[in-house]
């Protein structure tokens, strides 16, 4: 262990690289494990390498930020039900071992969030992005209500920007929401 500590391995220095990318949201388009989101960050990689034809325009000013959103999305919905409709997340799974059982723990964790958020919303101590209606809205901003916000001892505390574990939390409070 002392030698493999003072002198490590490549495959060990590479992973240590991929996990350090993974986590920090900076891995390239091409690792996203939601095939989906991957497919169509590839897609605005290119197009922001172009230039634009109607506005002459760098892409790179339309699209600043493309890979750390797609990246934090991706994350997201590897913690929701819908990552078994990912090959990647399936494969994971199908592999075994420690693979399988970090695919399941992130999906675990992740619904168990979900699910808890939605509870908390259902009893109106935490909120999502609230009604479609401006008015209504603005009724209930003048009242003290706070989009996407936990309610603890009467004041709002705003998640939307703890990001992904926010939007995990966001999603299942727009849901529960949304239906009522």
């Amino acid at each position: 262990m002392q030698q493999i500590l003072e002198n490590p391995p490549e495959n060990i220095k590479r992973e240590a690289v991929n996990a350090m990318r993974y986590n920090t949201f900076t891995n390239s388009l091409d690792e996203t494990k939601i095939g989906t989101l991957g497919e169509i960050g590839k897609y605005a990689e290119q197009a922001r390498g172009s230039q634009s034809p109607f506005l002459r325009i760098p892409a790179k000013v339309i699209l600043p930020f493309l890979r750390t959103p797609t990246n934090i999305a991706s994350f997201t919905l590897e913690r929701t039900p819908l990552a078994f409709a990912s090959r990647a997340v399936r494969a994971d799974i199908a592999a075994g071992g420690a693979r399988r059982d970090l695919a399941l723990a992130k999906i675990s964790l992740g619904s168990l969030a979900m699910g808890t958020s939605a509870n908390l919303a259902l009893q109106g101590q935490i909120t999502g992005g609230g009604p479609q209606n401006r008015d209504l809205k603005n009724m209930m901003r003048a009242g003290g209500w706070q989009p996407y916000s936990l309610l603890i001892n009467g004041k709002y505390y705003a998640y939307n920007r703890l990001d992904p574990v926010g939007a995990l939390l966001g999603l299942a409070a727009d849901i529960t929401e949304i239906s009522g």
